[in-house]
Formats: structure tokens, sequence, C-alpha cells
């Protein structure tokens, strides 16, 4: 059985509750493992943090998916690509052979997670590789809070999957519309960007556009009030943060894989905000065609705004 007649929301709640699941497995995990290497040369060695926390999540959440796909939907085509094992379809051609896939980021930021710091999560999207389309997209982040948008409804939800008396998993619309207000301009932004590595980190602050308004925004913060603030955070869990109105941009230089990507924007898009390429394209179903021809060596690069007219600033600061 292919896609066709699977009623994609009830798909998506037992998605949600699988990912509620990872949640719970990778807080658990962490915790059991205080004092474990972090990182150690080689990288992910046997006895290191990383290596067991990622593999565990990525096969629990793998075994779980393609079970309930083949058990619950009747399809059992189904590829899983992902950073820690590639399928056996990941050479390019080979995915119109696949009626799903399932792009995996069991534990984005495993080294946030091995340090007990926040902003990691477990992201994943599914596509279909014969259209190609997306058909739903989940970010979970801790204490067990999923976010998740799916291709027949025109909104982002999240639901609360934490064990707790009070909880009663009551699933919410997110919209960023709510929270900004029409022209929302650089001076009074949040914006944030993927910043851990060297070379996402000189991306920003060696573009001449972005260190000029910075230089601005700095003579401005006191005499005029200015309210900007930039965050070296950046990945899925931020692109959440956005369509839960608690930041207003996110941009990427460097360029990320489809699974760093995907789940976060495509939430975010569905709740109101507004994604583009460096070039000035809007990135809508028809863009996403020829990057998911190839996901597993595609990257992109963008800017992810609360608003179109942020789009267009952030844009030509980076021109500039």
């Amino acid at each position: 059985m292919d896609v066709k007649g699977v009623k994609i929301d009830e798909l998506a709640a037992e998605c949600v509750s699988i990912i509620g699941e990872a949640i719970d497995y990778i807080t658990v995990q962490a915790a059991e493992r205080i004092g474990m290497d972090v990182e150690q040369p080689p990288w992910k060695t046997k006895s290191n943090i990383t290596l067991q926390i990622d593999k565990g999540t990525h096969n629990l959440c793998s075994a779980r998916l393609t079970n309930m796909l083949r058990e619950q939907f009747g399809i059992a085509n189904v590829a899983v690509i992902g950073e820690e094992i590639k399928s056996k379809g990941s050479e390019p051609g080979h995915w119109q052979d696949y009626d799903l896939v399932i792009a995996l980021d069991a534990v984005d930021g495993t080294d946030l997670v091995a340090r007990g710091l926040g902003n990691w999560c477990t992201a994943l999207f599914l596509f279909e590789p014969k259209k190609p389309r997306i058909i739903a997209s989940f970010v979970g982040v801790p204490p067990g809070v999923v976010y998740f948008a799916y291709d027949s409804c025109g909104i982002a939800m999240k639901q609360n999957t934490e064990q707790h008396p009070s909880n009663f998993k009551k699933t919410r619309p997110v919209d960023v519309r709510k929270w900004r207000e029409k022209r929302l301009t650089i001076d009074s932004a949040s914006v944030c960007f993927y910043g851990q590595k060297p070379g996402n980190f000189l991306s920003v602050f060696r573009n001449p556009g972005l260190l000029e308004t910075l230089l601005r925004l700095r003579s401005g913060m006191e005499d005029k009030g200015y309210r900007f603030r930039i965050y070296n955070l950046g990945g899925n869990p931020m692109m959440v943060n956005l369509a839960d109105g608690k930041i207003d941009a996110v941009i990427e230089l460097e360029g990320q894989k489809l699974y760093d990507v995907i789940p976060g924007v495509y939430i975010a898009q569905k709740a109101g905000a507004f994604l583009g390429d460096l070039e000035g394209n809007e990135i809508n179903e028809e863009y996403w065609k020829k990057p998911l021809a190839n996901p597993e060596q595609s990257t992109l690069s963008y800017i992810l705004a609360s608003t179109s007219s942020l789009y267009k600033d952030l844009l030509a600061c980076l021109r500039a």
C-alpha cells in the first residue's frame, strides 16, 4: 500500500507519541551516563555518550516508526535516512523505489544533551519521493513538547507528551502571526544562527553587511532604544521557538542537511513564518522538489523570519 488513502492526521498522532517516547529515552539515557566521555578522539568511540545516545535513539525511532507504518497503515516500502545510519536507497536516483521516506535526526544536538544543556531535539519529516512532496514534519523538545504539521492541515500544532497527572495531552495551534507586528524591523528583532562550529560562526560575523548592521545597532542600543538581540543558537529547536513567537528569525549561511532544516522550517511556515533562500527566492512546495530528489546530498542556506518584510530586511543586510 502507498501513502494514498492514508489518514495523515492519524499517522501524525502516532508519530507524535513515538517522538514523545524518544525525548523520554534521551533524558533517561543522558542521566544514566553522567561522568562518561562527552567527546574524545576518535570521534564517537564506543565509550562515548554521544555515540550511545545517538545510535540508541535512532534505532528506537526507526524501529517504532517503520513498524507503525507497516502494521497500522499498510506502508511497508519505507526508507529511513539520517545522520547516524544511511539507508540502502541513499544513492541518487533510488528514491523513486520507495513509497515513503523518513528523514530522521533522532538527537539533534547530542553534545548538548551530554553536557546537560538545552536546545536539543528529536526531529524528522516524512516525504513521498515519487511526487516528491513533504507529508508531515515533527520536532520534539524537552521536557516533552512535540511541534508538528502535516500537508492536509493548514496550521502548525504542539502537544505536551510528558507523563504528568495534570497533563491532558491537549493539542494546541501554533501561530506566529498573533505575536508579531505586521512591520517588524531588524532594530527590534531577535535573530538566531547556528554557530557551534567555527565555520558557521565565522560565516555570520565575516559578512560585511551584518557586521556593519551590528556596529550600527550597538551605537543605538542606549540612545535610540533598540531592542535587537542576536543568539548563537540555531537549528530545529529555534525554528519551532520562532513558530511559537519567542524569536523573530533564524539564519544559516553555510548550508545544512535537509533533516537539520525541513522539520523546523515546515512547522514554522505552517505557523505563518516566511522562508527564503539567500538569492531572494521564497522556499515553497515547488522549491523543495529538487533537493528532495537527492535528500542525503542536498543542503540549504536560508533565512527563516516571522514576517516577509523582516526576511527582506535581513536579506538586504546580508547582501550589503
